[in-house]
This record gives C-alpha cells, sequence and structure tokens, in this order.
C-alpha cells in the first residue's frame, strides 16, 4: 500500500472541501447570521489539515493501482464526513457524534436525521445540509464512471459492453471528459428544477435547497413535515419527475437529452424500472382508495410520491405512510431494497441486478426440468458472463449477511426487533426514512451514541456498495 499517495489525494479532497465551505459562509453573510464564523472556522481548519498533508507528500507522482483506490475513496468519505460535520458542531447545533450521523447521511445522499425541529436552524446550516447531499450524488456518479469499474466494484461493471456503446455515441471514455459531461447533465437538471419550484410560489432558497436533495436522491428538507409544508399538488408533480430523473441511470440519461431516444427507450433495465413505479403506484391507489378515507385522485397522488420517493431512495414524504394498509407498507419496503438504476444517485440494491438475479434463478429452474438444456443470461440482448453473475449473486449474500449483523448489533443497543432492521435497511440503502421508531414522522435522535455510528459505517458502506471498505478488513489488502 502506497500511504504516500492516498493521504496526498485524500489531502486534496479536503482542501476542495474547504473551499466548498465558503458557499454557505456567503450565505450566512447574506441573511446576517453568526454562523459565518463558523464556516470560517471550518474552512481554515480543513485547508491547514488538508495543506499539511498535501505539502508534506507534494513530490509523490506514483500512480494510483487497485488498493490505493480503494483505500482513497474510502477514507476520502469516512475522513471527509468529519471535516463536513465541524461547522454542524462548531455552530453549537449538534454534538460531534450527532454531527457525524448527519454528515454522513448527507454525503451518502441518505437522508436520515437526527434533527427534531430542522425549522430552528439557520439557513446557512440548511443550506449546508443540503448542498452535502448534492455534492454527494454528483460523487456517486463520479465514482461509478470513473473509479469504481476500474476497480471491479459496481454495478456499472456488468454492463461493460453497454457503457462502451454510450462511449461510442458521445460519451468519452476518458474520465475527465466523462465527469465533464455528465456535471453538465446534473447542473442543467438543477437549474430546471429551481426554475420550475419557484414558479410554484417556493422561495428561491427552498427551491435550491429541496433541489440539491431531489438530484441527489438524498431527501433533507427545510422544514419538519418535508414536502408536505408546500401543500401544493404542483410542487409534488415537479419533484415526482425529477425524483425519477434522478433514479436514472445518467447515461441514459446523456443518451435521452443527445436526442438518441430509441436506444434509450430499449435498455431493458429503464423499462424494468418504468415498470416497477407505474404498477406499484397503481396497487398502493387501489389500496389507499379502498380505505374510504381519499378519492381515487388524492390516492394517487399520495401513492405516486411516495412510491416514486421510497424506491428512488430520496426520502422526501408527503404522508405517514406508516397508517396506511399492511400490503401498501409491506410494498414500499420491498421498494427500499430495489432502488433506482445503476449509475444513478439512486440507493438500493439497483434494478439491474435483480434482473440479472431473477433470469438466472429461471434459467436455474429451466435447467432442473431439462438438465441438458444451455441457457445463458442476457439483459438487453448482452451476455452477462459468469463472472458479473458470480458478482450479483455475491453481493446479495453480502447485503443479507451485512442486514442480519447490524441489525443484531442495533437490538443488542436496545431497539426493538423492527427499529432495529428498519434502521439498517434504511442506511445501508441509503434510504432515509424506515419504519417504527425510524418511520417517516420519526428520526435518528434517540439512539445511542454507538449506533449513531454503527448506522454512519452502513450509510458509507451502501453508498461504496461494501468492496471499498470491507477490502479493509482483510489483512492481505495492507500488505506489500
Amino acid at each position: 500500500m502506497n500511504f504516500k499517495i492516498v493521504i496526498k489525494t485524500v489531502s486534496i479532497f479536503i482542501i476542495s472541501l474547504a473551499l466548498v465551505m465558503l458557499v454557505p459562509l456567503v450565505v450566512a453573510l447574506l441573511y446576517h447570521e453568526p454562523a459565518w464564523k463558523d464556516f470560517l472556522i471550518s474552512s481554515c481548519i480543513a485547508t491547514f489539515v488538508g495543506g499539511l498533508g498535501f505539502f508534506l507528500f507534494s513530490n509523490t507522482k506514483q500512480r494510483i493501482f487497485r488498493r490505493e483506490g480503494f483505500a482513497i475513496v474510502g477514507f476520502g468519505w469516512m475522513i471527509g464526513s468529519l471535516f463536513g460535520a465541524l461547522p454542524f458542531v462548531s455552530s453549537d447545533a449538534m454534538t460531534m457524534v450527532d454531527a457525524y450521523f448527519e454528515t454522513v447521511s448527507g454525503f451518502t445522499t441518505t437522508g436520515s436525521t437526527i434533527l427534531t425541529d430542522i425549522e430552528i436552524l439557520p439557513k446557512s446550516i440548511l443550506f449546508w445540509r443540503a448542498l452535502t447531499q448534492w455534492l454527494g450524488g454528483m460523487g456517486i456518479i463520479v465514482l461509478f464512471v470513473a473509479i469504481v469499474p476500474f476497480l471491479g466494484a459496481s454495478g456499472k461493471q456488468l454492463f461493460r459492453s453497454e457503457s462502451s456503446a454510450s462511449s461510442s455515441d458521445g460519451i468519452k471514455p476518458k474520465i475527465r471528459e466523462t465527469a465533464r459531461r455528465l456535471w453538465y447533465i446534473y447542473l442543467g437538471l438543477t437549474v430546471a428544477q429551481v426554475i420550475l419550484l419557484c414558479l410554484g410560489n417556493v422561495s428561491f432558497f427552498d427551491s435550491l435547497c429541496h433541489t440539491f436533495t431531489t438530484l441527489a436522491t438524498g431527501g433533507f428538507s427545510t422544514y419538519n413535515t418535508s414536502i408536505k409544508a408546500f401543500h401544493s399538488a404542483y410542487v409534488e408533480t415537479v419533484i415526482i419527475v425529477f425524483m425519477m430523473f434522478a433514479g436514472i441511470n445518467f447515461f441514459m440519461l446523456y443518451s435521452l437529452f443527445t436526442g438518441q431516444i430509441k436506444k434509450t427507450t430499449g435498455m431493458s433495465e429503464l423499462k424494468t424500472y418504468f415498470m416497477i413505479l407505474f404498477i406499484s403506484t397503481l396497487m398502493i391507489t387501489y389500496f389507499l382508495f379502498q380505505t374510504g378515507k381519499l378519492s381515487m385522485l388524492e390516492s394517487l397522488r399520495q401513492s405516486a410520491f411516495q412510491v416514486v420517493s421510497i424506491m428512488t431512495t430520496t426520502g422526501f414524504i408527503t404522508e405517514n405512510y406508516e397508517i396506511w394498509p399492511p400490503f401498501t407498507k409491506l410494498l414500499l419496503v420491498v421498494l427500499m431494497f430495489v432502488g433506482g438504476c445503476a449509475g444513478s444517485t439512486g440507493g438500493g440494491m439497483k434494478v439491474i441486478r435483480f434482473q440479472v438475479a431473477f433470469k438466472f434463478m429461471f434459467n436455474q429452474i429451466v435447467k432442473t426440468i431439462h438438465p441438458g438444456a444451455i441457457k445463458s443470461v442476457k439483459v438487453s440482448n448482452n451476455l452477462i458472463s459468469w463472472d458479473n453473475i458470480n458478482e450479483v449473486l455475491g453481493f446479495f449474500i453480502l447485503s443479507f449477511v451485512s442486514v442480519v449483523f447490524f441489525s443484531l448489533i442495533m437490538a443488542a443497543l436496545g431497539l426493538d426487533v423492527l427499529s432495529a432492521f428498519a434502521s439498517v435497511a434504511a442506511t445501508l440503502w441509503n434510504i432515509g426514512p424506515g419504519l417504527a421508531q425510524v418511520g417517516a414522522i420519526e428520526n435518528f435522535s434517540f439512539i445511542p451514541d454507538t449506533g449513531k455510528l454503527v448506522l454512519s459505517l452502513c450509510m458509507i458502506l451502501g453508498r461504496l456498495e461494501f468492496f471499498a471498505i470491507i477490502v479493509f478488513f482483510f489483512p492481505s489488502f495492507w500488505k506489500k
């Protein structure tokens, strides 16, 4: 392990974070809030530490290999969140553990919170919460495209042939060029949503903050009641549309925005993604209407918003879905696990993995009936190699083991069974709200500090899809 190049690269990341903190500092000045001092102090601390690390190893020019890549990604997220928590601590808004949990939740775009009263916070702090999610969402996209496929640890690698096709149709294979084009899409969607929300009589500040957390599928809001605070079907519709965009593979979005519609609509994952959203919305609408408490239109409105919010793992709420019929709650839990498309800002296990797993399962059933049959797994007419199939199956097994392991820890810390499971599922899949004590209108403030640190690890594990962190626990990873 070349620790010098790891420290140097992580130091550059910390310096970059220090510069970003100047943005909420300006917001604090605009609103005449004393919190500008907190951002200035935090920025100076991050600049000093990052600058020191870079200065000590500035002459290091070795290449970043496989292990160094994992270390940079893993330590970057953990240490970056530590410095990102400084403004919360400096402003006395939270304790260090709470601030770390909140910041990890932001950068990983999870959306779980320890805050019981969001609206009492200064606007600059609320802006920083939203900005951490926006930066985290785009960071993950760049990670998927640039780093993770190189390391062999991403669902994106499952469809290397499709990625190559996308590259030949406009997205360059070079990391810098790819990142630049994806930033254009991200920024373009950001501007579009801000304008549309402003047209719905939402203040520019609220429009900007909610756009940040929508496109990152993070779900942090500036209000205690989340999107329900706007009492607007128009605002909900705008957010639904952009949540759906955020849950789509950004390569597909690039194809869509460059006029390659035939190719985009032909992608199996995209079709499956919309089919799940559509069918789930209809089913929950039916059950809500059957309660006799809502009209068909209102049932559709509540169902559509919550289905899209949960499946894309955004976590915004307009209603307390915990009082809905049992079937609807269970279906929402299933959607939490499914998540968005690979290469999106959404969490979950990703639609593409379920496609591969179900097609593999179907082939095994056919082979049981016809032992001599030769079956292969194909998605979008692309043959999936056994290495990629094994990766998907391994991911499912690792996911199951992680949920069980961390749920046992949370139960040992005093949470009831459902809350222990829900807290792990909500953080491990970067969903935000869960069930029971961590449900739609609840928060994570009651959890002991040890539990908050465990769930912080769950959020990072889920956002980096396990591998970039799990390898740290293997002694061979640290050997030369």
